[in-house]
């Protein structure tokens, strides 16, 4: 026990430890022991085996605290190692989604402004088809109460069309009250008026457009004889 304990503390000496190998009987050989000096219980002293314990538990707590220190150390590098592979990813799957982002929000601003193109064709065909139907109804219901060329019609069909249901039937009540006017009044041959026109063939033609000439300008067809 004392020589494994003697080979221990010797192989643990520190460097400026002092041990005396020729008078130490465990360093010598058997037989060199036993012929110089005795053995008597080695020499070794107690003191000495105290101090060499000392120094070992120091040692021993030295390499503790430089492996503990050696392993926080690839602890920490691991650990940073970990921490920029993650920074780079993290920052590659941002690029990612920004440009998700943007992509998703101009695929969105074209879809809205297709939409919004489409919406507006359908909002003008819709229109142009109800003001087609409204030149050739409306048109109807003129021609109904009062005799217009058909020229004038067509040129005034979508002025009819465009007005709202109840400002055109108010037009239609104006037109049949000068149809009943022009119908019930003697259009004379001459009068004081000096005509626009020279020609007297086209007015004459159609009565209804004298009387809303004469109308316009402030003149009772009833009163002209």
């Amino acid at each position: 026990m004392l020589k494994e304990l003697h080979d221990l503390l010797l192989a643990m000496k520190p460097e400026d430890a002092a041990h005396d190998e020729a008078a130490c009987s465990w360093c010598t050989s058997a037989e060199t022991a036993s012929a110089t000096t005795p053995v008597q219980g080695g020499s070794v002293t107690e003191e000495e085996v105290r101090s060499l314990q000392e120094r070992n538990a120091a040692l021993e707590a030295k390499v503790s605290e430089l492996e503990s220190a050696q392993q926080s150390t690839e602890i920490d590098a691991k650990v940073a190692a970990v921490k920029a592979e993650f920074e780079v990813k993290l920052d590659e799957l941002q690029k990612q989604l920004d440009a998700a982002v943007l992509e998703a929000t101009n695929v969105k601003a074209e879809r809205d402004a297709v939409l919004a193109w489409l919406a507006a064709e359908a909002e003008a065909a819709q229109k142009a088809e109800e003001i087609a139907r409204l030149k050739g109804e409306r048109s109807a219901r003129v021609l109904e109460v009062a005799n217009f060329p058909a020229e004038y019609v067509e040129s005034q069909s979508e002025r009819w069309a465009a007005l709202s249901e109840e400002a055109f039937v108010a037009l239609l009540e104006d037109y049949k009250a000068l149809s009943a006017e022009s119908a019930g009044a003697e259009i004379p041959a001459e009068t004081a008026m000096t005509p626009s026109r020279e020609t007297a063939s086209a007015s004459a033609s159609n009565p209804i457009l004298d009387v809303a000439e004469l109308r316009f300008r402030g003149v009772d067809v009833r009163t002209v004889r």
